[in-house]
Order: structure tokens, then C-alpha cells, then sequence
């Protein structure tokens, strides 16, 4: 699925432009030039497994603790990684490494850039082409809206794509020390909005509630369940709850899965932070894009219970904060 993406400040131009040696963000990159679908992402996976091992084994070291992982065992711990869960089910979407080049702006931050506008390839015979200098940035996935779902923004419920298309700023996020039992959001700016850069086919879920609630999303987009999980639409079924906005759960009792043909739309919040990346839609709790991309290792983690301890969401940034009953 190919995206566009849209920063606030550029809502005006048809489409996002990257100029060589700009900086880009990882949304940009995954939703937009190296988006890909579930064959191609596991085409990109073999490529990069058979011409770059030595780097997948420096990575996998990383990621597992263990320096003295060997190359066969990084290799199979590779596949575990881009293929299953944090709870070892089979993803329905693969993870795909995007790389970039890594330099620093004038002010001396750090920045991923596309000066040579390289896209891996996704065919596994093809040899070894990355060029010097693009390292692994990111691992790539992409979940979304159907249009008309309405995103609660500082102006209110509006339908995603009647935000992008009117330039909307401002989203409500949840707010730091919000929990399950007491939430409070707090007015983000927008980062960036995305939407596919054509009509085509998408496999949309459609989940209705006992309380007539209905969401309609791809499947791997992230939603909040009853116990305060970080989970992919597609892992949902009839006997799990979600999260209304005021912090009550209410059940599924349906999910239907079809195709439908048209464009699907997201939006990110300027953060990083876990909580401050869940959005409300449609009165209950999910997770922006940032879930399927840098911050998809957070799938399936406990974000939003009254014990977590404080310092487990590094947040150090302020903004007016208001309770859920003004937030509804």
C-alpha cells in the first residue's frame, strides 16, 4: 500500500516533497516511498537476509543482549522478529527494514536523509546494491482509517480526512498522567497526516460494539483493549473489549472483515511518547501510526493501568491538560 504523507505545513501542496538531502521522518518513509505489501515485504526480508547478514547479526545482538549471538542464530532470531509478535503469533503484515542515510542539520540533530532516493529491493535474487553511507533506519509497517471515522481533534469529532483536507493542527493525545481509571488528553500538534496515493483495494475490519459503537480500520492498526494493551485490530476478537474515551469498556460483539475500494487516511501526533501516541476515534482508544512504525516493538504492552510507576513514560514536555469528561 502506497502512501503520501502530509506535514501541517505543507497541507496546501497535492503531496508531500522530500528534496534530496532534506530531512525525512520514518512515516514518510514507510507510508509513503517504501511502502510495501505483505509479498514484497517478505521478498525485502530474504533479499537483506542473504546479501546482509554480518549487519542483521550486528542488529539481532542488539536486540536480544546477546553479544555472542552467532550469524545462523541472528538469522532465525531475524525471521522471529519480522514475522511474529511480542506474544509469538504470526503477524498478518511483516516487518521490513527501510534504510537512510544518518547525518546532522545545521544545528548539529540528527537527521535521516534520502540523498540518492534508494529503495531496497524486494526480489531476493537481486545482489547486494545498498549504497555506502544507507544503514538500517527503521522496520516499516502501516495501519489506517476509513475516511469518514471521525478523530477527536482540539475542534472536536471530525472526519479524518475532512481534517487533512482542511488543514486541522491540532489533535487531542492522551495526556502523561492519564490512566485507564482516570484519563485526561491534552492537545498535540499534528506532525503529519497520510493517505494512500490512490484508490486501490484495502482489507478493512469492521468492529461493532454492544454500546452501537462501530470502528472500521485495517488490521493491523493498533487499539487499546479492556486490560490497557497496545494491540493490532486483527488479534481483537468478539469476546475482548475496547476503551471508550471516558475510560469505560464496552465489548465487541463483531467483527467482519471486507475489501474495500478507495483511499485510507492516518494521523500522528509531534511525539514519541507511548501514551501521548493514543488518539481517540470514534469515542474510543488507538494508536497512531507511529505504533506500526518506530514504536511498533510497544505492540501488546501494558500502557495505561493505574500501577504503572511514573517513570516508565519518559515525559518531560507540558501542555494544558483536561479530563476526560471535557475531552468527550
Amino acid at each position: 500500500m502506497q502512501k503520501m504523507t502530509f506535514p501541517v505545513a505543507a497541507l496546501s501542496m497535492v503531496m508531500t516533497s522530500v528534496a534530496l538531502g532534506d530531512a525525512i521522518t520514518i512515516t514518510q518513509r514507510c507510508q509513503a516511498s517504501d511502502s510495501l505489501h505483505q509479498g514484497q515485504a517478505i521478498g525485502r526480508n530474504e533479499w537483506y537476509k542473504k546479501n546482509y547478514p554480518g549487519e542483521i547479526q550486528v542488529r539481532m545482538q542488539y536486540f536480544t543482549g546477546d553479544p555472542n549471538l552467532s550469524q545462523a542464530d541472528a538469522l532465525v532470531a531475524y525471521d522471529t522478529f519480522t514475522l511474529k509478535d511480542n506474544l509469538g503469533a504470526d503477524l498478518e503484515y511483516a516487518r521490513y527494514p527501510t534504510f537512510l542515510v544518518k547525518t546532522k542539520n545545521e544545528q548539529g540533530r540528527a537527521i535521516w536523509t534520502d540523498p540518492l532516493t534508494y529503495v531496497a529491493p524486494v526480489d531476493p535474487a537481486v545482489g547486494a546494491n545498498k549504497p555506502q553511507g544507507y544503514v538500517w533506519a527503521a522496520d516499516c509497517r502501516a495501519g489506517c482509517f476509513q475516511p469518514w471515522v471521525r478523530v477527536l481533534f482540539k475542534k472536536g469529532y471530525l472526519p479524518i480526512k475532512s481534517a487533512l483536507e482542511n488543514g486541522v493542527t491540532d489533535v487531542m493525545a492522551f495526556a502523561k498522567t492519564g490512566t485507564l481509571e482516570a484519563p485526561s488528553y491534552r492537545a498535540l500538534p499534528v506532525a503529519e497526516y497520510t493517505q494512500s496515493m490512490r484508490d486501490e483495494w484495502n482489507d478493512i475490519l469492521r468492529i461493532e460494539t454492544e454500546g452501537a459503537g462501530v470502528l472500521e480500520v485495517t488490521p493491523n492498526h493498533p487499539l487499546v483493549d479492556g486490560e490497557g494493551h497496545m494491540r493490532e485490530a486483527a488479534t481483537l476478537t468478539a469476546s475482548d473489549e475496547l476503551v471508550r474515551v471516558d475510560g469505560s469498556r464496552e465489548r465487541i460483539v463483531s467483527i467482519t472483515k471486507r475489501r474495500t475500494f478507495g483511499k485510507v487516511y492516518n494521523v500522528s501526533p509531534k511525539s514519541t511518547e507511548l501514551k501521548e501516541n493514543v488518539l481517540v476515534a470514534e469515542g474510543f482508544l488507538t494508536g497512531s501510526a507511529w505504533y506500526q512504525n518506530e514504536g511498533h516493538r510497544n505492540m501488546n504492552r501494558l500502557l495505561l493501568r493505574a500501577n504503572l510507576t511514573s517513570d516508565v513514560f519518559n515525559d518531560s514536555s507540558s501542555s494544558e491538560e483536561r479530563p476526560a469528561s471535557e475531552a468527550r
